[in-house]
Parts: structure tokens; C-alpha cells; sequence
């Protein structure tokens, strides 16, 4: 991760030999010093296909979200049974969608879906911040 004052860049390189329709990413993303993941900002990013996003507040609901992009470059061909390379994910998002702008650092959770299976890093929830990862911008 990276950020330049107003936005945080996150890029994310899956390696997965056999990528198929529905091997999506989630990333879940609020304030350093938060206790819980109300405010907390949802990302889906489906290999193929336009993000969508969420947000809590009071429960995740699925919002519109301006300012975030995403882009993901495939390294193979999806659901062909050949193998591939994987993909990578870059992100840019506002800082200003969080109310100290990121000045606390940030957490995050990165989830990987690969068909119906999701997967973490860190063994953390959407529910709570417990395990996110702390991303420290300088």
C-alpha cells in the first residue's frame, strides 16, 4: 500500500494456476484506531466484471461509492481449464471517505475468494476489526 496525501493505492498479485469465474477479491477497509467496523468501507472485485461496493453503517449495505478505482489485468483465461499466470488488482481510494483522511494509519482485510471458499491473511471477519491488518501511511 501506498498513498500520496489523498488516496491510499493498494495493489494485490494473485497467483492462481487455474483461475475461474468467481475468483473475486474483498477488501475491506476502515480508520487505524477503529473498534469496530461501523464506517467501514466494502470493496468487491470480481475477476471479471465491475466492483461494487459497501459500506457500515449500523450493518454492510451495498452503496455507491465515487472516487474508487479499480483495475485488474488477468494473466490467463478464466474457466478454460489451461493453466494461468493469475491477476493483478490495483485500487486507488479516496482518503476522504474516512473522516481523519487515514491520519491514524488504516486497517484492512483482504479476502480471497476462490468459488465458494473465501479466505483471509489474517484469519479476520467482515465483523470485526480485530485481526484487520494495520496499514501505516507516512
Amino acid at each position: 500500500a501506498a498513498n500520496d496525501g489523498d488516496s491510499l493505492f493498494i495493489l494485490v498479485d494473485r497467483s492462481d494456476k487455474y483461475l475461474n469465474v468467481g475468483d473475486d477479491l474483498i477488501v475491506y477497509l476502515t480508520e487505524g484506531n477503529a473498534e469496530s467496523v461501523e464506517g467501514a468501507v466494502r470493496i468487491s472485485i470480481p475477476l471479471e466484471g465491475t466492483p461494487s461496493f459497501g459500506k457500515n453503517e449500523g450493518g454492510w449495505r451495498d452503496v455507491d461509492i465515487p472516487g474508487i478505482k479499480c483495475v485488474t489485468t488477468v494473466v490467463g483465461t478464466p474457466s478454460d481449464g489451461r493453466s494461468d499466470s493469475g491477476y493483478v488488482t490495483e485500487m486507488s481510494i479516496p482518503l476522504s471517505l474516512f473522516s481523519k483522511k487515514g491520519t491514524d494509519g488504516m486497517l484492512i482485510d483482504v479476502v480471497v475468494v476462490d468459488g465458494t471458499t473465501q479466505d483471509t491473511f489474517t484469519g479476520a471477519n467482515a465483523n470485526s476489526t480485530a485481526r484487520w491488518m494495520p496499514v501505516v501511511l507516512k
